[in-house]
C-alpha cells in the first residue's frame, strides 16, 4: 500500500524514523545473540533487513526535507536524516557487530556460500574494514568523530540547497518556447505582466530544456549551480579536509580511491579514461 503523503507532519517524520531505528535495534540484538551457532539466516539476513527498514523509513521521513512545502516538516526531515545517518554510522562501528559477522565468516556455513549470498558476505566484511575495525582504539575514536562531522556537514550543505530561494523575473516574451500550462503556474513577478522562474526543479528543468532564449538559459544555469555558494563553500572546504583524513586513516592515498572501492571503477581506470580524452 502506498504511503499517504498528504498526511505527513513534522511529528510523523520523527516517529517513522524512530520506529525504524527501534525495530532495527531489536533485529540487531537478535543477530548478535545467535545462541545456537551462527548461520546466514540468523546473522546476515537480519542485518540486511535493517538496511531495508532504514531505507524505507527515509522515504516517509528524511526525504521530506527535500520536497515538503511546510518548513516545519522540512526541518523535521533534516533532523531525521541526520539522526538516521549517525545511527547507521555508529552501527557499522560497533565492535560486537564486527565480531558477529567475522565469527560467521569463519564458519563452514559461510565457506559453503555461493552466488549473491557469498558476495553479500564479502561486502559486509569489506564495509567493516572500511568502518575502521582494523584500526587502533584511538584511531577508531577519531574515525567516528570524523564520520559524524561529515554527516553534519552534508546535512547542512543539503539543507542550504533545499532552502535556497532565488530565480529570475521574466516577461512572457522571455518565456518563448515554454507551453502555456507552464507559464500559467509560475508565480507572478513584482512588475505587472512578469513571471518569477525559480530554481525549483518544476520551474528550472522545463526552462532549461525548452526556453528559446539562450542567454537566459545560461543565467538560470549559472544561478542554479551556484545556489547557496556563500554558505556552502566553507562547508565544502571542511568536508574535503574531513574526507581526506578519513581516507588517510583507513590507509588510502586519496578520498577518490576510498570512494571508488565500492563503485564500478578504480583509480587506474579513471586515470586512463582521463588520459584518453584530455590532451596532455
Amino acid at each position: 500500500m502506498l504511503h499517504d503523503y498528504t498526511s505527513v507532519t513534522a511529528e510523523s517524520v520523527t516517529e517513522v524514523t524512530e520506529a525504524a531505528i527501534t525495530e532495527a535495534e531489536s533485529l540487531l540484538n537478535e543477530a548478535l545473540r545467535a545462541e545456537k551457532g551462527r548461520t546466514y539466516t540468523n546473522t546476515i539476513s537480519p542485518l540486511d533487513t535493517i538496511g531495508v527498514l532504514v531505507s524505507d523509513a527515509s522515504g516517509e521521513g528524511s526525504f521530506m526535507a527535500k520536497v515538503h512545502p511546510d518548513a516545519d516538516v522540512r526541518a523535521a526531515g533534516v533532523a531525521a536524516g541526520e539522526r538516521a545517518s549517525k545511527w547507521a554510522t555508529d552501527l557499522m562501528m560497533r565492535p560486537d557487530l564486527a565480531v558477529a559477522v567475522r565469527e560467521y565468516a569463519a564458519t563452514d556455513d559461510a565457506a559453503a556460500l555461493r552466488g549473491l549470498r557469498a558476495r553479500n558476505l564479502e561486502f559486509w566484511l569489506r564495509d567493516l574494514r572500511r568502518a575502521g575495525h582494523d584500526l587502533s582504539e584511538p584511531d577508531q575514536a577519531r574515525l567516528r568523530e570524523l564520520r559524524q562531522r561529515l554527516i553534519e556537514l552534508q546535512v547542512a550543505f543539503n539543507s542550504n540547497l533545499n532552502e535556497w530561494d532565488d530565480g529570475i523575473v521574466m516577461t512572457r516574451q522571455d518565456l518563448a518556447g515554454l507551453p502555456e500550462a507552464y507559464v500559467e503556474r509560475l508565480e507572478p513577478g513584482e512588475a505587472e505582466g512578469t513571471y518569477h522562474v525559480s530554481m525549483e526543479y518544476p520551474d528550472y528543468i522545463p526552462f532549461i530544456e525548452e526556453a528559446e532564449n539562450r542567454d537566459l538559459r545560461r543565467q538560470m544555469q549559472f544561478k542554479f549551480w551556484n545556489r547557496a555558494a556563500e554558505a556552502n563553500t566553507p562547508l565544502l572546504e571542511e568536508a574535503v579536509a574531513v574526507r581526506n583524513e578519513i581516507a588517510f586513516l583507513l590507509g588510502y592515498d586519496t578520498w577518490a580511491e576510498y570512494a571508488m572501492e565500492v563503485k564500478m571503477a578504480d583509480p587506474d581506470g579513471v586515470d586512463a579514461l582521463y588520459e584518453s580524452i584530455i590532451p596532455g
